[in-house]
């Protein structure tokens, strides 16, 4: 079974064909209208993956910026989306090739709280890093946007663990951060097809729990954070 880490460097289509199921109710699509109600010149992605979140962006912005730590996953994103308006680039998180308060939004999706995965003994010190570098590239005003899971195949939102948990407090109680929740349920064509995808990038155990569901609808929650500069 791909590790994260694997799926990132050489599975974009694995990890395409389970994002493009999730969220089926264009819930995210429809917070990001909210918290960018008017179109901006600039918006700065992390974190970018396949361009999901990248596309969603598109109308909202004369111009994108989206990086991603994987050139596997830039190389498949800048396929699937050669839209003029979007920049794609490869990058750190807490190392981003712009110039200070260049940005009007800073969006990072799914790609911060990795680092308590990644790093179990140093995650707070990567999540600080980014969420400063995020904070350096806005301008004084902008909007910092982030979307972190609340659980999957569960039935109530929350942090899945202690590390994500005391990531989210992170964000909220230091950063300011205010959080909103979002039903990010996905559909499937089938119940088989639900535990085969799902469990390609979540483990075993998550085939085995969608599976016991039988169930094409998979259910899901994720947080939206945001601040101000």
């Amino acid at each position: 079974m791909p590790s994260y880490e694997e799926t990132y460097l050489r599975h974009a289509d694995a990890y395409d064909e389970l994002v493009r199921h999730e969220d089926h109710e264009g819930n995210v699509r429809a917070f990001l209208s909210r918290a960018i109600p008017e179109p901006v010149a600039r918006v700065v992605e992390l974190g970018c993956g396949t361009g999901r979140v990248t596309g969603m962006l598109l109308g909202r912005a004369r111009a994108i910026h989206a990086y991603d730590a994987s050139a596997h996953m830039i190389d498949f994103a800048r396929a699937a989306l050669p839209d003029p308006s979007v920049v794609f680039g490869v990058a750190d998180n807490a190392l981003l090739p712009e110039a200070d308060g260049q940005a009007d939004v800073t969006v990072a999706g799914w790609s911060i709280g990795h680092v308590t995965g990644f790093f179990p003994d140093a995650w707070e010190a990567h999540a600080r890093a980014a969420l400063e570098e995020m904070r350096r590239v806005t301008r004084p005003g902008g909007r910092l946007v982030v979307l972190e899971t609340l659980g999957t195949c569960v039935e109530t939102a929350g942090p899945p663990n202690e590390r994500l948990c005391a990531y989210y407090t992170l964000l909220e109680e230091v950063y300011g951060f205010g959080r909103e929740v979002l039903s990010t349920d996905y559909a499937f064509p089938s119940a088989e097809r639900a535990a085969v995808v799902m469990g390609a990038f979540f483990g075993d155990a998550m085939a085995a729990r969608v599976g016991a569901r039988g169930a094409a609808r998979v259910p899901e929650f994720t947080g939206a954070w945001t601040s101000r500069r």
